[in-house]
């Protein structure tokens, strides 16, 4: 998961409109927990997609093509 309840914003149900309404509306009047909220976002954002992450990642999808050890999915 990309989002932790709670940590990094708010997970509900497919379909249950009330506790998207119901989040949506604790982070319009609760500015320290958007702020919160925010900021632990941005942090996992750049922990695992940072440009470093990202160049690393590449790089070894690369080498394992070149080495012929990379696997297709279909």
């Amino acid at each position: 998961e990309q989002v932790t309840d709670g940590e990094n914003g708010f997970l509900a149900a497919v379909g249950d409109s009330e506790a998207m309404a119901a989040a949506a509306e604790r982070l319009l009047l609760d500015d320290s927990l958007r702020q919160r909220l925010g900021g632990n976002g941005a942090e996992r954002a750049i922990k695992y997609y940072g440009l470093n992450q990202m160049t690393d990642a590449y790089l070894r999808v690369l080498s394992d093509i070149l080495a012929g050890t990379a696997c297709s999915k279909p």
